[in-house]
């Protein structure tokens, strides 16, 4: 439900409301428009927002301290294993002085490891024949940490119909049919074919 084409489609039947949550691209736009700022959340980790970008629709903007602490420590642990690997790259680079690796063999080699934890777009890489160099891009890290624990609910039910915690809440709802459709999926229910005969 979260491709713009989908919510057309529910558009075009009036009545029908529906409940999403933007993409991270989205929330940085969001973010870097001003629409959100941490002083939202002062009192409670909800706060509800309007933009032009999303007229006649309602953005329930959360915040998560957990979700927050999770993300950045799995991003660290990421960029440490990716540099870790880049450093292997750059020593078999140096090495490699009778015989030196081209740009192609080099740029193979960091392809595999910078694209293993998506960490591309948080690095500044040089490749020439013989040659392997990087840095790490701290603001581009930085403004990754700003959205760390935020989501963006968004929704086309009018808050009559439903108020801001009952939004969120129905949107958490969604965990329960995942679970449904992994036991569906999983060993937990055996689904058989059922012959019938008139």
């Amino acid at each position: 439900m979260l491709t713009e084409t989908q919510i057309d489609k529910l558009r075009a039947y009036p009545g029908l409301g529906w409940i999403s949550a933007l993409r991270s691209e989205a929330i940085r736009e969001l973010l870097e428009n001003q629409h959100v700022n941490m002083s939202l959340f002062d009192e409670q980790n909800i706060a509800e927002i309007s933009t032009p970008e999303y007229a006649g629709e309602r953005l329930v903007v959360c915040f998560n301290p957990l979700l927050q602490e999770e993300r950045r420590r799995k991003r660290h642990d990421l960029l440490q294993a990716t540099e870790k690997a880049l450093d292997k790259i750059v020593k078999e680079v140096a090495r490699r002085t009778r015989n030196p690796l081209d740009k192609a063999e080099i740029g193979l080699k960091v392809g595999r490891v910078i694209n293993r934890h998506k960490m591309r777009k948080h690095f500044k890489i040089t490749i020439e024949d013989g040659l392997f160099r990087w840095e790490r891009v701290e603001a581009s890290v930085r403004q990754e940490e700003a959205q760390d624990g935020i989501y963006v609910i968004r929704t086309s039910e009018p808050e009559e119909g439903l108020s801001t915690d009952d939004c969120v809440r129905s949107y958490k709802g969604l965990a329960r049919v995942e679970r449904g459709f992994r036991t569906l999926k999983g060993i937990e229910l055996r689904v058989r074919p059922i012959r019938h005969r008139t």
